[in-house]
């Protein structure tokens, strides 16, 4: 999600040889670890994706299965076709005009998309919470699908600006041109990466997260107050408080790790922005940098499993029916 990482060429210069840091050779590894990154999460996605089946089914469960797929399309575009050949020197966004918008307009899309697929999966929650019979009522993998659908379809909407802003420059390099209107490229930007890939997805998730929050202290509250009156009943109330728990603090881990590979993204994309204001800029530092902001959206795609694990009881015990099972696939 960023303007710079179309920069292409990164082979040892004269400033490489120089004393100092080994700009083009960093790049290169870290374009190497990138591929290697992606490769791990297309199977710990894939695990993630059987794993989920054994859950009990919901919409979240659902939610989760959409996210894994396209945590691995996302991953696949930045890790495998952009870094991974750019390791062997292939930049494919520079074939011709026609790949160098459609590769951009997918990167940009699928970044989106998950994004808002979590989102989803926070909002799916809060409803189960706060409407449980309604969200009982349409709880179906049909339902999930519409809403991921629609999660994807918006995405890719609000991405299409990319098609008209990127093309290949005078050196046949693909980036993202101001082309007639200078203007309107710094207002797609501003809007583009800081509200609708990062600011409105986090602000909603943090919403949802201090809801849960509340609610479930709220729950504890009158579990207490009630206490004894009957045993059945408070027992499955319990099995139930820990069931929403197990999801509220994955997605709170889930909200913790997009807020740090967010921000690692913007972060990385500034100090590109300082160095080519520098006097002694060079293209490799600019290239390292663009390539560091690339790498954190792949970590953000493919250790979502990590998490799950880490926070989530139910996970784990889907993760143990899995296993028994050699994560087969299941329908679920």
């Amino acid at each position: 999600m960023n303007s710079t990482e179309s920069v292409t060429e990164f082979n040892v210069t004269a400033a490489d040889e120089q004393e100092g840091f080994p700009w083009a050779k960093g790049t290169d590894y870290l374009c190497l670890y990138g591929m290697v990154v992606t490769c791990l999460g297309f199977l710990l996605n894939y695990i993630c994706f059987v794993t989920v089946g054994h859950m009990p089914s919901s919409n979240s469960a659902y939610l989760m299965r959409i996210l894994a797929v396209w945590d691995s399309i996302g991953a696949m575009a930045d890790g495998i076709l952009h870094l991974g050949l750019r390791y062997f020197n292939v930049m494919i966004a520079n074939f011709n005009a026609t790949i160098c918008k459609l590769f951009y307009f997918h990167s940009y899309g699928s970044s989106i998309a998950c994004n808002y697929l979590m989102v989803a999966l926070a909002m799916d929650r809060l409803v189960a919470i706060k409407f449980p019979f309604v969200h009982r009522n349409n709880s179906s993998i049909k339902v999930a699908m519409i809403i991921g659908s629609g999660c994807v379809c918006f995405a890719y909407f609000i991405s299409l600006p990319v098609l008209y802003f990127f093309d290949l420059n005078d050196d046949e390099l693909c980036v993202m041109l101001a082309q007639n209107v200078p203007t309107l490229l710094d207002y797609y930007s501003v809007i583009s990466n800081h509200i609708f890939f990062f600011g409105l997805p986090f602000s909603l998730i943090v919403f949802a997260n201090i809801f849960f929050i509340r609610e479930l202290q709220h729950r504890k509250s009158a579990m207490r107050k009630s206490a004894g009156t009957t045993a059945g009943n408070d027992e499955q109330a319990k099995r139930k408080l820990r069931a929403e728990k197990s999801y509220i603090v994955m997605l709170m881990f889930l909200t913790g790790s997009f807020l740090v590979f967010s921000l690692s993204v913007a972060v990385f994309n500034l100090l590109g922005i300082q160095i080519a204001l520098n006097d002694e800029y060079t293209q490799e530092q600019a290239n390292f940098f663009a390539v560091m902001a690339e790498n954190c959206m792949i970590m953000n795609n493919s250790l979502n499993f990590l998490f799950y694990f880490m926070s989530g009881e139910m996970f784990r015990t889907a993760l143990k029916a899995a296993w028994k099972k050699g994560f087969i696939y299941s329908k679920g």
